[in-house]
């Protein structure tokens, strides 16, 4: 068993629930059931606070050092084959504007990425690791995504689709923009175009949202739980 940071705002509790007794059938289902009420409410009053904080998500163009690999990385033939149908950009997208649709980050890749990252990277290394150039599979559609930090474009909003690891740990390395490839969506359907992988039902809810989950509420205290794996259990522990 892995432990798991699980972001409880706008999770249905079924669905958490069934994801996180099929992960650890351990699980202490009653705390985390309590764990997710207090989140919703906690999740209630940031939306009063934060509606529209997700619009207007800007790009800002790459730094001069970053352009040998995003040279190499457009000219990259799995790339291309994977992002054929929705134009993209490569730009700096801000952290903090970043939407997620994701709701698990498991720790063993999370320690493995800050040991790599460290205290943060220089601009070559940071474009190396938010945009490699090997694929991790298959591309397209009936495959893996490539391995590129990807986010959506769609009416002023920038929906990351991969890389949430990477991302993460790189916001609390200290970076506050990131180098990424941007789909330029004019509607949902090509935002599945661009990502057939992402959840629609959850894409369609985010962007109806006027508050919807952003990467950065995995920092929030009370949004999130840690699933810890122990001998014969698995304790549900708010963060």
């Amino acid at each position: 068993m892995t432990t798991e940071h699980l972001l409880l705002a706008g999770w249905p509790l079924p669905q958490l629930l069934q994801h996180a007794q099929a992960r650890a059938p351990g699980l202490d289902r009653d705390a985390l059931v309590q764990a997710w009420r207090q989140a919703r409410s906690a999740w209630g009053r940031l939306v009063d606070r934060e509606a529209g904080c997700a619009d207007h998500a800007g790009m800002l163009p790459l730094p001069a050092a970053m352009a040998p690999q995003a040279t190499r990385l457009l000219a990259d033939p799995a790339l291309q084959q994977a992002h054929r149908d929705v134009p993209v950009a490569l730009g700096l997208v801000e952290t903090d504007a970043l939407m997620t649709l994701q709701h698990v980050l498991a720790e063993p890749r999370l320690a493995a990425l800050r040991q790599q990252v460290g205290r943060g990277l220089a601009d070559p290394a940071l474009a190396a690791l938010c945009l490699p150039l090997a694929p991790v599979g298959p591309c397209g559609p009936a495959g893996q995504p490539h391995p590129v930090l990807h986010a959506l474009k769609i009416s002023g909003r920038l929906v990351l689709a991969h890389g949430h690891h990477r991302a993460w740990v790189l916001r609390a390395s200290g970076a506050k923009f990131l180098p990424c490839l941007v789909s330029a969506c004019d509607d949902l359907d090509d935002a599945w175009l661009a990502a057939p992988g992402l959840d629609r039902n959850a894409l369609a809810a985010a962007m109806a949202a006027a508050r919807p989950p952003m990467l950065r509420d995995f920092d929030r205290p009370g949004l999130v739980c840690l699933s810890q794996p122990s001998p014969g259990a698995a304790a549900t522990l708010p963060i």
